[in-house]
């Protein structure tokens, strides 16, 4: 299946963080990706969808995305703030390839709340070894991770036979390897086996955006980051992401992000 790109920049710690603000008010694009996903919720409260199960997190609780699952957060709280940290499958599959258990869709275990700061204060710090004290937090906090679903008997992260679910995500997977293309609605159809109706009222239904939306979304986040990776201009940057007119492309880009496309290029120029 075809993926989020997760663009790391550090080959040899190959991880994301950041601190995130979530309002009420704000659109959360559900999405799925090949890498682990940790929230750590810092203030307020959001609901968390994880392919078809929903749940509340609340302050200093973590919720653990795994691979390949269609998630969603949403404010429940005016706003919300949460660390987020997304984790390569390189830094942990070979340390985990016996184990038949899956992540808790969540935990308030501190020790591992303790391990995730540490995660983000040890790269912060930089200091010598940091790339393999933060692996080691890593690799800890997923064992205490894996222990804890073992004693809940978490065999599956999600249960479910909605057949909308792997219908969407065969659908993002297939937007994803084919988003240069000149592709139609009918084509996703095509490719997902289910009727146009059918498929369109189910795809909203879970993401909250249209197909064509979501689309467009993929190829306008993909052309931001190509625009700030300085490899193309404007032009070029359309064409690589399935647009053929460039003045379609900018007023779009301004629609989903507020600015025209030679604004990112600009930054990146200066």
């Amino acid at each position: 299946m075809y993926y989020e790109y997760h663009d790391f920049v550090d080959d040899q710690l190959k991880i994301i963080y950041h601190f995130d603000n979530l309002e009420r008010k704000d659109n959360f694009v559900a999405h799925l990706h090949h890498n682990v996903e940790l929230l750590l919720m810092k203030e307020g409260k959001a609901e968390i969808t994880l392919d078809s199960e929903t749940f509340t997190l609340s302050e200093n609780e973590i919720a653990v995305i795994s691979p390949n699952v269609i998630h969603k957060v949403v404010s429940i709280s005016e706003r919300c703030k949460y660390y987020c940290l997304i984790v390569d499958r390189s830094i942990y599959k070979d340390q985990f390839k016996p184990v038949g258990i899956s992540f808790p869709l969540k935990t308030g275990d501190q020790d591992i709340i303790k391990l995730y700061k540490s995660v983000f204060e040890t790269v912060d710090k930089k200091d010598i070894c940091y790339r393999q004290e933060t692996k080691a937090y890593i690799i800890l906090m997923f064992s205490k991770l894996f222990k804890e679903a073992a004693e809940q008997n978490i065999t599956t992260v999600i249960k479910t036979d909605d057949r909308r679910i792997d219908m969407t995500r065969n659908a993002i997977s297939y937007m994803y390897e084919n988003f240069s293309k000149n592709i139609s609605v009918d084509d996703i159809c095509s490719a997902v086996g289910f009727s146009k109706y059918y498929f369109c009222r189910s795809f909203k239904e879970i993401t909250g955006q249209t197909p064509i939306w979501y689309l467009n979304y993929i190829r306008l986040k993909t052309a931001k980051a190509i625009l700030k990776s300085g490899t193309s201009n404007i032009t070029e940057c359309a064409l690589k992401c399935g647009f053929n007119n460039t003045s379609y492309f900018c007023k779009l880009y301004k629609r989903y992000f507020g600015n025209k496309p030679k604004a990112d290029l600009k930054d990146l120029l200066k």
